[in-house]
């Protein structure tokens, strides 16, 4: 009897252990997704204001500043996802997304500033 509360102590323990991973992973998940949801909406929002001052033909130069910003922002984000040690397994896929996402946001920037009405 002894040793089967040992076994279920130790099955006990090592499944809380394995939770509390399982939850530090949905919490790191969720934190990257509201990142990623917030420069999307950066994104958008600069896009509808690039497109009513196409309209109006009024200067976009003031929406390159931040275009810029959005890009460093996502650059930030992605030498945090990188770290010191390298990237976790479960960031390298989003690390792609990221790159094109910057690659994207700064070919848009040259552009911005050079548009006059």
């Amino acid at each position: 009897m002894i040793k089967f509360a040992k076994l279920l102590e130790f099955a006990s323990l090592e499944l809380s252990l394995r939770a509390q991973g399982l939850n530090s992973l949905v919490s790191t998940a969720t934190e990257r997704v509201t990142r990623i949801e917030d420069y999307e909406e950066r994104q958008i929002d600069l896009l509808e204001r690039t497109e009513e001052a196409a309209l109006d033909e009024v200067n976009s130069e003031s929406l390159a500043e931040e275009q810029q910003f959005l890009m460093e922002a996502i650059s930030e984000f992605k030498k945090e996802l990188i770290g010191n040690a390298g990237a976790d397994q479960d960031a390298l896929p989003l690390l792609g997304q990221l790159e094109l996402a910057i690659a994207i946001t700064k070919n848009t920037i040259d552009p911005l500033k050079t548009n006059t009405p």
